[in-house]
């Protein structure tokens, strides 16, 4: 039996010989009296693994176990449920798995997964109808998060002459990462908003044929994507890369920090995306206003600021996941999102260190053209209940699957919550979007330094 099963087995064990039943309802009495001191220790207890400290950093693994045992009664009840789930399967040697482990960057000391440590490994990748052994593989994402436990994010590049359903680059994501539900609602939003943005599913994944559990499962950067969104498929995609946390984007001294993800090029030498950035970095108002219509798509951005005000995202800023689609043939640019959070809007939308949508508020024109949209977009009920819908279909699709992984970083009574609290803040956002709009006509934004 695997360790991790080992550990939880035994805590299992333990709690029910040192406690019994008197234990557990006077622990119970406890913890009611108790929540908020409990809460603190539980959160410090979910970050051990961070801990400079070795030996507490040893515990985590048993004490992220020790949180399972509360999965049980959800474990047993699924334990013969069929995944109505598309499954995927990773197949590696056990040499090429040692490897990837030892190429991670040293935790804790180094937080960050750069390209020096994103060595991938040639494995077999199958799915219904689908097989190669040629598959590139290795983990992904930039934070710790996405790795520093037993189930790990993932990224696969096939065979580029033998696409998956037109595409050739699969990122397996952790869902709690892209707040479950929510990234399948913000897809929804941006189709019908016609905003390029990288599509998800959800599946299940094995590993060596062991069950990994759930995965948020998202195309890659390729030209797939430009043709099914009704651009130019000799377009070009512009986002940071490795190496540009800290730095401005939106200065054109650190346009090195850009390249193209179609190619992996370098951007420095692109006139075009110098020119944006030295327009939205030190240009004045006035030819700010002026010139931005022309190179930058105006209803495509209305429409992306629209779906970061929806999310109470800050997620796409200065330093990270900035993105833009530039078409070659219009020489104009338009953004993407990527990588959206959710978050609760306050009295004010302030969504937090991004130049371009900084200076765009700055403009009173722009502002009364974007919060037009806001109000045409929220004052229709229907929108949020179709929204809503989507989310509910989602959760209701994925929840056996949800609580039936003994892999997830989170206790099932911790996703079970979430899903709740995320579905309120999708509603609720809509709503304060839509009394700004009803008490001001306009939306409050809470403008903040050039940065």
């Amino acid at each position: 039996m695997q360790l991790y099963t080992t550990r939880a087995l035994f805590c299992l064990i333990l709690i029910i010989f040192i406690t019994g039943m008197g234990g557990f309802f006077i622990g119970l009495k406890f913890f009611s009296a108790h929540v908020s001191d409990i809460s603190h220790i539980v959160t410090r207890l979910d970050i051990l693994h961070a801990n400079n400290n070795a030996l507490w950093r040893n515990f985590s693994p048993t004490w992220r176990s020790l949180k399972r045992v509360v999965d049980l009664p959800y474990v047993l009840y699924y334990a013969f449920y069929t995944t109505k789930l598309p499954v995927y399967e990773l197949s590696l040697s056990r040499s090429d798995t040692k490897n990837l482990l030892a190429n991670l960057p040293v935790y804790p000391g180094n937080t960050l997964l750069y390209d020096e440590h994103k060595e991938a490994v040639k494995g077999s990748f199958r799915t219904s109808a689908y097989f190669t052994d040629e598959a590139k593989i290795r983990y992904r994402g930039l934070t710790s998060s996405h790795w520093n436990a037993k189930k790990k994010s993932w990224h696969i590049i096939l065979p580029s002459s033998q696409p998956l359903q037109g595409t050739h680059k699969l990122r397996f994501v952790l869902p709690e990462d892209r707040r479950w539900a929510t990234y399948l609602v913000n897809q929804h939003r941006a189709q019908k908003l016609n905003l390029i943005m990288l599509t998800a599913h959800f599946g299940r994944l094995t590993v060596n044929e062991e069950n990994a559990g759930i995965y948020l499962v998202q195309e890659g950067w390729t030209p797939a994507l430009l043709t099914k969104t009704g651009r130019t498929p000799d377009g070009i995609i512009f986002s940071e890369r490795d190496g540009a946390l800290q730095k401005n984007l939106f200065m054109p001294e650190h346009i090195d920090m850009w390249e193209n993800k179609l190619t992996g090029e370098p951007a420095a030498s692109h006139k075009a995306l110098r020119a944006l950035l030295d327009l939205i970095a030190n240009s004045p108002d006035d030819e700010f206003a002026n010139t931005l219509p022309r190179i930058l798509n105006m209803e495509a951005t209305y429409n992306w600021m629209l779906l970061i005000a929806l999310s109470g995202s800050a997620h796409q800023n200065n330093y990270e996941n900035a993105a833009f689609y530039f078409d070659p043939s219009s020489n104009m640019f338009e953004p993407i999102p990527f990588d959206l959070s959710l978050n609760p809007l306050g009295s004010t939308w302030n969504h937090g260190k991004n130049n371009l949508i900084r200076r765009i508020m700055s403009i009173p024109s722009f502002q009364k053209e974007f919060s037009a949209r806001i109000a045409a977009y929220v004052r229709n009920p229907q929108t949020l209940q179709d929204d809503l819908a989507v989310y509910d279909m989602t959760v209701d699709q994925i929840k056996p699957d949800v609580l039936s992984d003994i892999k997830k970083i989170q206790s099932s009574a911790e996703v079970l919550q979430s899903f709740i609290d995320q579905r309120t803040i999708i509603e609720t956002n809509a709503h304060i979007l839509a009394d700004m709009i009803r008490q001001n006509g306009a939306i409050y934004y809470d403008p903040i330094p050039k940065l």
